[in-house]
């Protein structure tokens, strides 16, 4: 892939630069539990920008990720992707989500992953489970 470069020409674009600014990610470390806060629109544009995040957090070996997805406004068939790829690298019981809004739930029921992922309505909530 390439993009205009100076005086027309073409100049390689760099396939891991994500820096679509309508995804967040913040990072939080609550025990031995790890908090991913997403915020934006979850599609094909920013879906691998969730998915560097989530992995590394792996590297801190954290007993349970939580992924709060209460201020996403759109989860595409992309992040659906990312989420459930995540669950089969990290430790599949340790991974919940955090959802409480028709935009999230719905694509994740949709799919019957909320049959896959323990799904609370707060961040605190998910927190505590042992």
């Amino acid at each position: 892939m390439s993009t205009p470069g100076p005086a027309g020409k073409l100049a390689p674009m760099d396939p891991l630069a994500h820096d679509d600014p309508s995804l967040r990610t913040v990072v939080e470390r609550i025990g031995a539990v790890t908090v991913v806060a997403v915020t934006g629109e979850l599609d094909i544009a920013t879906a691998p920008d969730l998915e560097e995040a989530l992995l590394g957090v792996l590297d801190g070996e954290p007993e349970a990720v939580v992924i709060d997805l209460t201020a996403v406004a759109f989860l595409g068939s992309s992040g659906l992707a990312v989420l459930t790829g995540f669950q089969q690298r990290a430790d599949p019981a340790g991974v919940r989500l955090v959802a409480d809004q028709h935009a999230v739930l719905h694509p994740l029921r949709l799919t019957r992953l909320d049959n896959v992922f323990p799904i609370f309505g707060t961040r605190s909530e998910a927190v505590q489970v042992r």
